[in-house]
C-alpha cells in the first residue's frame, strides 16, 4: 500500500492520464456524446420493493398470468348523480378512447362491464351502457341493474350514486418501457379531456409509480446542485482557499461520474431506493477528499516543510492519511455490504450500487486529488487561522473533560444506550408509496377520494384451490367461498369483496326471471354446470380458471398503509386455515406482498446491523491487533446508531425501505472519524510518550476536519428535506442527526475510551523493523511467534540512541528495563580508580531490571554504537497482561529465566 501510494506522489503525470482514461470510458455511460442526453434510468415501479424470489413471489405471478395482471389506472368521476346522460356519455367516450391506446388491454366500466339479467326467458349478458341514454325512464333502469349487481356496486359506481369509475388494465410491461411509451401520460390527458366539468380523481400503482418517477428526477436536479452548493460553501469556511474549494468538488464529481456511469454502462436503473445514492457519492466523497486536503494543508502550514518539494509534501500527506482512509473505505463498505442480505431487491440493488460509489470515492481520494497536489506547486495562502485556533479550544476542552471526567462520560453513554434500547422496543413498521406524497398532492387526493367513495383503492387478492377439477361447480365448495366473502365484508379495512359466488348467484337469478329470492347459490351441481355453460362470460375468467379448480375473492381495501395491509392480510390467512383440508387458501397481491417484504425488512434490518457490527468488529479488531481494542473503537459507532433506531420509536417514524438505510449508512460513515481519530491517537502517544497528552492531542489534530465533514455531510443530506417525498425527507434528516450524534460521541465519547490506552495498529505491526528472527534471537522473546513479539514492542517504546549518548547514570530515579535491538552498549561504574567497566550488550541481552523495582539505577550505561532499545516500564507490562494475557505470560517467564541466569552467573562469581 505504501509502494503504491508512493507512485501516486512520485508519478502524478501517469496517474492522472489513468484517470482521464477511466473517465473517458464511464462518460458515455452516463451521457449520450452524440446528443448530450441523460443517460440516468429510473425504474418507478414498486417491483423492486417486493422480496426476491420464494414461494409468495410465485403465486403472485401465477395469479397475474390466471387472471390479469393488476396494473390498474383507477379514473373516478365525482358528479350530484352519475346516472345521467352527460356522465353516462362521458364513460362511453372516454372507455371508447382509453380502449385504443397502445399497451391498454382492457378497460372496465359502465359501458363494458358485462351485467347478467333475464330478457324474454333468457339470461343475456350484456354491458349496462352501450350508448349513453337521455330517458329518464333508461336512466332509472341503468341505475336501478348497476347498484343491484353485486360485481359492480360499490366498485364502478358508488352505491350513492355519486361517483363512477373506470378500470383501465394496462398490458405487462416493465416500469421502463411504460414510461418511455408515455401511456400513464397518455391517459391521464384523455380523462382530462373528456371529464371536463366532472370531478376527476385518478390512482392506481402505474399511476403513482409513474408520478413517483417523475417526482425523484426533477429533485434530483434541484438535490444535486444544491449539495454541492452546500459543500463549497464548507469547504471555503474550512479551507478559504480556491484549490481547498476546487480540489474536492473535483474529486466526488469524478467519483460521482465514474459510479452513475459504471451503473449505465452495466444497462442498470436506479429503482425507488436507489436515487439517494448519487447525494449520497458527494458527501461521502467529501470526507474522503476533505481529509486528503486537510492534511495537505497542515504538513504545508508545519515549520519544517519549507525545503520541501510538492511531491515531497504529497508523499507524506498519504503516509498519514492514506491507509486511514482505505481503511475507512472499508469499514463504510462493510455497512453497504451489510444490507446486501436483505430480501429485499430495491434495499439490495442500493447496497451494491453504494458499494461501487465508495470505492469510486476511495479511489479518486488516493489517486486524482494528490496527483493534482503534487503537480501544483505549494500554496503561498493557507486556510485561516482564526477558525482553527476556536477549534483548538474546543478541542482542549473536550479533550481535558474527557480524560478528567472519563467515568462520567461513559456513564453518560451507557445511560444513553439505554433510554435508546426503550425507545427501539416501540419501533413501527410501515410502508405506502402514496401517502410518501404531500396531503394536498393529487396522487394522495385520488387515492383518498376513491377510499372514500368506492370500494378502495387497495387491492388484494385471496386465492383459494382444490386438487380436484370442477370444484367450484360443488354447490358445498361455492358455500364455502361465500362464507369467507361474508367474513371479508365485515373487516373494517374492506370496502368490497366480489367472487364467482356472486357471478354464480346473478346467473341463477336470471335463470328465475330476476326474482329476488333467487339470488342464492344453486343446490344441485348439474344446476351450477348448466349455468356456466349458458352465461360463461369473460367475467368469470377473472374470477375462475377454466377447470374451476382455482378461484379469486377479489378485496377492495380502503387502507394506504402497508402495516394496516399486512395486518389484514394475517387475520385473513388465519381465517383461511378454516377452509376444508381439500381446499387450500392464499392471500396475496401487489400490496400485500409490499406489506410483507416491510415485514422481511424489519426482521432484516437486524440481520444486515449484526452482519455490519461484525464485519466492521473484525475490520477494526484487525486493525488494532485486539479483540478488546476492536470492541472499545466499536462502541462509540455502536451508540449512535442504537440513539437513531430509539428516536424512530420515541418519535413514531416508521422503519420502511428507506428509512431502514440510516443504520448500515451512518455505522459506515460514522467509522471512518473513529478510526482517523484511533490513528492519530496512536502516532502522538508514541511521540509524547503519555496516552492521556496524546488524547487531547489527536483531539486537537482532528476536530477540524471531522467537525468541517460532518458539517458537510449533515448539510447533503439535510438537502433531502425539500423533497416533497416523504421518505426522502425523514431519509434526509435522521441521517443528518445520527451523524450528528456520532460527532459528538467522537469528541467525547471516543476520547475518553482511548484516555490510557495503549493502541497497536496493522500498520504499526507491519511496519515494525525487530530485525531478523527476533523470537529466536532475543531471549525475552523465547517462545513467542514474530507477530507477538512486534505486539510487546509495540506496547512498550522503542527508543533510537546515538553513540556516545549515556542512557542513564548511577543513582538516576527510573522505572523503564530494556532489551537491545541493535547496536552495542556498555555498563560500567565510576570509581576513584577510574571508570570500571562491567560488561558489553548487544543485541537481545537485557538491562535495567533493578529500575523496575527500586526506582534508582545502581550503574552507568552509554551506546557504543548507534543503538536501538525496547523499553517498558511496570505499567507497559500491566497493559500487556490485561490486553495479551499470553503474550504477557510467556514475557514474564522468561524475565524470571533471565533473572535466574543472571543470578547464578552472580553467584558463580562470587564463589
Amino acid at each position: 500500500m505504501t509502494r503504491w501510494l508512493r507512485v501516486v506522489a512520485r508519478r502524478p503525470g501517469w496517474v492522472l492520464l489513468a484517470v482521464a482514461a477511466l473517465t473517458a470510458v464511464t462518460l458515455p455511460g452516463l451521457v449520450d456524446l452524440r446528443t448530450g442526453a441523460l443517460r440516468l434510468v429510473i425504474n418507478p415501479t414498486a417491483d423492486s420493493l417486493l422480496p426476491s424470489g420464494g414461494g409468495e413471489g410465485e403465486l403472485y405471478e401465477r395469479s397475474r398470468l390466471q387472471f390479469g395482471s393488476d396494473d390498474t389506472v383507477v379514473i373516478a368521476l365525482g358528479a350530484e348523480d352519475v346516472f345521467t346522460a352527460d356522465v353516462l356519455g362521458a364513460v362511453v367516450r372516454l372507455s371508447e378512447r382509453l380502449s385504443r391506446v397502445d399497451g391498454v388491454y382492457n378497460v372496465v366500466s359502465l359501458s363494458t362491464a358485462l351485467n347478467v339479467r333475464s330478457v324474454d326467458g333468457d339470461i343475456q349478458v350484456a354491458p349496462f351502457v352501450e350508448v349513453a341514454p337521455r330517458e329518464t325512464q333508461d336512466l332509472e333502469f341503468v341505475r336501478s341493474q348497476t347498484l343491484a349487481n353485486p360485481i359492480y356496486a360499490g366498485t364502478l359506481v358508488a352505491r350513492d350514486s355519486r361517483t363512477t369509475a373506470l378500470l383501465v388494465q394496462l398490458e405487462r410491461m416493465s416500469g421502463r418501457e411504460r414510461a418511455e411509451r408515455g401511456i400513464v401520460d397518455e391517459i391521464a390527458r384523455i380523462a382530462r379531456e373528456e371529464t371536463r366539468g366532472l370531478e376527476l380523481w385518478i390512482s392506481g400503482a402505474p399511476y403513482v409509480s409513474t408520478l413517483l418517477s417523475r417526482q425523484i428526477l426533477s429533485e434530483l436536479a434541484v438535490i444535486l446542485p444544491t449539495v454541492v452548493g452546500l459543500l463549497a460553501l464548507v469547504l471555503l469556511l474550512g479551507f478559504r482557499t480556491v484549490r481547498g474549494v476546487a480540489l474536492p468538488l473535483a474529486t466526488i464529481g469524478l467519483a460521482e461520474l465514474w459510479t452513475l456511469g459504471g451503473l449505465g454502462l452495466l444497462g442498470r436503473e436506479l429503482n425507488l431506493v436507489a436515487t439517494v445514492v448519487p447525494p449520497l457519492i458527494l458527501t461521502i466523497g467529501f470526507s474522503y477528499a476533505m481529509h486528503v486536503v486537510s492534511e495537505y494543508y497542515a504538513l504545508v502550514r508545519a515549520d519544517d516543510q519549507a525545503s520541501r518539494t510538492p511531491r515531497q509534501v504529497v508523499e507524506h500527506t498519504l503516509g498519514e492519511v492514506g491507509v486511514p482512509v482505505l481503511v475507512t473505505g472499508l469499514t463504510t463498505a462493510a455497512g453497504f455490504l451489510a444490507l446486501t442480505v436483505s430480501p429485499i431487491v430495491a434495499i439490495q440493488e442500493f447496497a451494491w450500487f453504494s458499494l461501487l460509489g465508495v470505492m469510486a470515492t476511495v479511489l479518486a481520494s488516493l489517486t486524482f486529488t494528490p496527483a493534482v497536489l503534487a503537480v501544483l506547486p505549494l500554496p503561498t495562502k493557507l486556510p485561516g487561522r482564526d477558525p482553527g485556533r476556536v477549534l483548538d479550544r474546543l478541542a482542549e476542552r473536550l479533550g481535558r473533560f474527557a480524560t478528567g471526567r472519563r467515568a462520567l462520560v461513559i456513564a453518560g453513554g451507557c445511560i444513553a444506550l439505554g433510554i435508546a434500547l426503550v425507545g427501539m422496543s416501540r419501533i413501527r413498521v410501515a410502508s405506502d408509496l402514496v401517502t410518501n406524497f404531500p396531503a394536498d398532492s393529487p396522487v394522495r387526493h385520488g387515492a383518498e377520494a376513491i377510499n372514500r367513495r368506492l370500494g378502495g383503492a387497495t387491492e388484494v387478492q385471496v386465492l383459494v384451490e382444490s386438487d380436484v377439477p370442477g370444484a367450484f361447480l360443488e354447490p358445498a365448495n361455492l358455500r364455502q367461498l361465500e362464507a369467507l366473502q361474508v367474513w371479508l365484508r365485515e373487516q373494517p379495512e374492506v370496502g368490497e369483496a366480489t367472487s364467482l359466488v356472486d357471478y354464480v348467484k346473478m346467473l341463477h337469478r336470471a335463470l328465475r326471471d330476476d326474482a329476488p329470492e333467487a339470488f342464492v347459490l344453486p343446490q344441485r351441481k348439474s344446476l351450477v354446470t348448466q349455468l356456466f355453460f349458458f352465461g360463461a362470460s369473460p367475467e368469470t375468467a377473472r374470477l375462475v380458471d377454466a377447470r374451476h379448480q382455482f378461484a379469486k375473492v377479489h378485496v377492495r381495501a380502503r387502507s394506504l398503509s402497508s402495516g394496516e395491509i399486512g395486518a389484514l392480510a394475517g387475520r385473513i390467512e388465519a381465517r383461511l386455515e378454516e377452509l376444508p383440508r381439500h381446499l387450500r387458501g392464499h392471500v396475496t397481491g401487489g400490496s400485500v406482498l409490499l406489506g410483507r417484504s416491510v415485514d422481511e425488512l424489519a426482521r432484516g434490518q437486524w440481520t444486515s446491523l449484526l452482519v455490519a457490527f461484525g464485519a466492521i468488529y473484525l475490520v477494526l479488531a484487525g486493525l488494532f491487533t485486539s479483540f478488546r481494542m476492536g470492541l472499545r473503537a466499536l462502541f462509540p459507532n455502536f451508540l449512535p446508531i442504537a440513539v437513531y433506531f430509539g428516536t424512530l420509536g420515541l418519535t413514531g417514524v416508521t422503519l420502511n425501505p428507506w428509512t431502514s438505510l440510516v443504520g448500515c449508512l451512518a455505522l459506515g460513515i460514522a467509522v471512518d472519524d473513529t478510526i482517523h481519530y484511533f490513528a492519530r491517537f496512536n502516532a502522538d502517544a508514541k511521540r509524547l510518550g503519555d496516552e492521556r497528552r496524546a488524547t487531547i492531542s489527536a483531539l486537537r489534530g482532528l476536530i477540524r476536519p471531522v467537525t468541517f465533514t460532518t458539517v458537510g455531510l449533515c448539510a447533503g443530506f439535510l438537502v433531502l428535506v425539500v423533497s416533497q417525498l416523504r421518505s426522502q425527507a425523514e431519509f434526509g434528516v435522521l441521517a443528518s442527526f445520527t451523524l450528528a450524534v456520532a460527532w459528538v460521541t467522537d469528541v467525547t465519547l471516543t476520547p475518553a475510551l482511548c484516555a490510557g490506552a495503549r493502541i497497536v495498529t496493522l500498520w504499526d505491526l507491519l511496519a515494525l523493523d525487530l530485525g531478523r528472527d527476533p523470537q529466536q534471537s532475543i531471549p525475552l522473546f523465547a517462545g513467542l511467534g514474530e507477530r507477538q513479539a512486534r505486539i510487546f514492542a509495540l506496547m512498550s517504546r522503542i527508543q533510537e540512541v546515538p553513540a556516545g549518548t549515556a542512557l542513564f547514570r548511577e543513582g538516576d530515579k527510573g522505572n523503564e528495563m530494556y532489551v537491545i535491538l541493535d547496536g552495542t552498549l556498555r555498563t560500567s561504574l565510576e570509581r576513584e580508580q577510574g571508570r570500571l567497566e562491567l560488561a558489553r550488550l548487544s543485541r537481545g541481552d537485557t538491562f535495567g531490571e533493578i529500575g523496575l523495582f527500586s526506582a534508582q539505577r545502581t550503574a552507568d550505561v552509554e551506546a557504543l554504537t548507534d543503538a536501538r532499545v525496547i523499553a517498558f516500564d511496570p505499567d507497559d507490562l500491566e497493559r500487556l497482561r490485561r490486553r495479551y494475557p499470553r503474550i504477557a505470560a510467556r514475557v514474564f517467564l522468561n524475565l524470571n529465566r533471565l533473572q535466574a541466569e543472571r543470578l547464578v552467573r552472580t553467584t558463580a562469581r562470587v564463589r
